[in-house]
């Protein structure tokens, strides 16, 4: 597996602009300028409470929250994190009270309207935060001495370029034709004959009528088939030991085609390719490519076939050994019966080869998807939390507010009744005690005069008085008893 290239550490002597475009290469940097930065509103806020930040900030657009519009700025801090380079943080500001509120990315770009300079920048994982921090850079805020440019970073900042450039074009001049439809427009004379040296072994098999081995392959077919040109070019590759250059474009390390993407493309393919003879195992694939230095290839973008410009005897006679240079070409053993008479082998090695390196670039960009989806995330949740912990009382402030005022004036309302009917229900109770308390201390004086009476009533009675009422009653006794008796027997 690809082992992979060292972070670019920052330079001191560079500022951050040249040591990006140093990092991207060249050639690369040139994609650069397909970036809107004269549309980007790049401004110094001077607030102190963002002292963690850099002096300046991007403004980004609008997102509404509770019927208000809050507009949103970027900020860069000035730490680098453990991407290589400082983090973007999202404010969004109140219009009238100033107040500000932290946003995530994912929630800016799915709530809020973005200005049409980013819009590019929406379409792919991660793709905002890179064009935040490249414009930062490129316009010119200052990063930490540890900042650094990953390959990751870096890869994912030439796809944005090649995105905005792909929309330049798009608008400016519409699609593009092909590239070998364009090289064929622009082709008004006749391309001259092809002067092509074969390299070859030494020695050439050739069976008992001096025929050649059917798996050196045919003669090149005439034709004027667009269609044809790449396999004849194949053929033709294949017959004298040359790469195919129109199946092979010049890539970098990630896989990206620079050569009809930047402004001013080659349109020469690629001369001195290895020089492979028909060996088997390591040494046919050792073999040094200065060996095939001498061969003279034509432009093959502008030829329709190459048919009509192969020498006769190239096409009708075997193969005959040409005469090569010591020096030029190394030795070479005879050929085996079971080593191939093709380039079978090192085409099936360069295609594994190439297999490998795409599937590295997919797990670099698996692993660049995991990460970025896990700060995704993280973001979101610390939006939550802060959402949670910060905000929400701030929502639902005005409605406990309300709710509780409201519930205070039924308090106070309710208190006031019971108050008033406590106070009645009072004077009515001293109203009866009173009733009850006058009518106690008559009886109480009433008793009072019946005791005095009785007292002066019993000193007043004598003795005889007592005997004569004691007869009395005896003989009103009797005569009671005499007159029950009567009526019973009756």
């Amino acid at each position: 597996m690809r082992t992979p290239r060292r972070a670019r550490s920052m330079p001191v002597e560079k500022s951050p602009i040249d040591h990006l475009k140093a990092a991207l290469g060249h050639r690369q940097a040139a994609l650069l300028e397909a970036l809107p930065l004269d549309k980007i509103e790049y401004v110094e806020h001077g607030d102190p409470k963002f002292h963690n930040c850099v002096d300046h900030r991007i403004h980004l657009g609008t997102i509404n929250h509770s019927d208000t519009r809050f507009m949103m700025w970027a900020y860069m801090g000035k730490e680098a994190r453990k991407d290589g380079l400082p983090d973007i943080y999202i404010y969004a500001f109140h219009p009238t009270n100033g107040s500000s509120t932290i946003r995530s990315a994912s929630t800016a770009i799915a709530n809020g309207e973005i200005r049409e300079e980013f819009a590019s920048a929406l379409q792919g994982q991660g793709s905002f935060a890179i064009m935040l921090k490249a414009s930062f850079i490129l316009k010119g805020a200052a990063l930490p001495s540890d900042a650094t440019f990953t390959d990751g970073l870096l890869r994912k900042l030439r796809r944005l370029c090649l995105r905005y450039k792909e929309q330049t074009t798009s608008h400016v001049g519409g699609t593009s034709s092909s590239g070998f439809q364009a090289s064929e427009a622009n082709c008004s004379s006749p391309v001259p004959p092809i002067n092509l040296k074969m390299c070859m072994r030494k020695t050439q098999q050739r069976g008992k009528s001096s025929q050649m081995y059917d798996a050196l392959g045919p003669t090149f077919p005439e034709s004027d088939t667009p269609n044809s040109l790449e396999k004849a070019v194949s053929d033709g590759a294949s017959l004298f030991g040359l790469r195919n250059t129109l199946e092979e474009p010049v890539a970098d390390d990630d896989g990206i085609e620079w050569d009809h993407l930047l402004s001013t493309p080659t349109t020469k393919p690629k001369t001195g390719g290895p020089c492979v003879s028909k060996l088997s195992g390591r040494k046919a694939l050792n073999m040094d490519h200065s060996s095939a230095s001498n061969i003279n290839t034509p432009n093959l973008l502008q030829t329709r076939s190459l048919g009509p410009y192969l020498p006769q005897t190239t096409l009708n006679s075997p193969l005959s050994t040409p005469d090569i240079n010591s020096t030029m070409a190394p030795r070479q053993r005879r050929p085996t019966p079971t080593a191939p008479a093709s380039m079978r082998s090192v085409d099936e090695y360069l295609a594994l080869q190439s297999e490998s390196e795409d599937l590295n670039t997919e797990l670099d960009t698996i692993q660049d998807d995991i990460k970025a989806t896990t700060s995704s995330y993280l973001e979101r949740r610390s939006e939550m939390c802060h959402y949670i912990d910060k905000e929400l009382p701030h929502v639902h402030g005005k409605a406990m507010a309300t709710a509780i005022a409201e519930l205070k004036s039924r308090q106070s309302q309710e208190v006031l009744e019971l108050k008033a009917k406590y106070g009645a229900l009072k004077k009515e109770q001293e109203k009866e005690t009173n009733a009850l308390q006058q009518r106690l201390e008559e009886r109480l004086a009433r008793k009072a005069a019946l005791c005095s009476e009785l007292a002066k009533r019993f000193r007043a009675i004598s003795k005889a008085d007592l005997l004569d009422k004691l007869i009395a009653n005896k003989s009103a006794n009797k005569k009671r008893k005499r007159r029950d008796s009567t009526d019973s027997v009756q």
